[in-house]
């Protein structure tokens, strides 16, 4: 996620699940994972994804489902490379839900659910 979220995920417990799963044919071994529930800026982001490695690239896949006070966040789409915004916080880096990594460059597309939650679905590289 980003630099100043990085204190927030490192602190997170993450579960990765042992057993690697294939990916789609050719697109390389996936590990899911489970991060613990953390909090930011007041929304409590809980998160799983799929950490995938091939010969070309690293990649984490995830979706987080945003609870608590959302007042700070804006549905839309979000980049960096590896610096972009991100609602909620501003001026970010993207480090691993996985491994604390630190992104070369990322996307999260957040979606007002209509029911006080939203969606993060990111697509992070390293």
């Amino acid at each position: 996620m980003k630099k100043f979220l990085a204190i927030a995920f490192m602190a997170a417990s993450v579960l990765a699940v042992p057993v690697a799963a294939q990916a789609t044919t050719g697109k390389g071994a996936a590990t899911p994972f489970t991060a613990a529930p953390y909090t930011i800026n007041g929304a409590v982001w809980t998160c799983t994804g799929a950490h995938v490695v091939n010969h070309n690239f690293i990649k984490d896949s995830e979706t987080c489902v945003l609870s608590g006070d959302l007042s700070l966040y804006v549905p839309g789409s979000y980049s960096g490379i590896p610096w972009g915004y991100l609602t909620g916080y501003g001026n970010a880096e993207w480090s691993s839900d996985f491994n604390g990594a630190i992104a070369t460059s990322w996307k999260v597309d957040v979606v007002d659910n209509g029911n006080g939650t939203f969606t993060a679905n990111i697509v992070a590289l390293y």
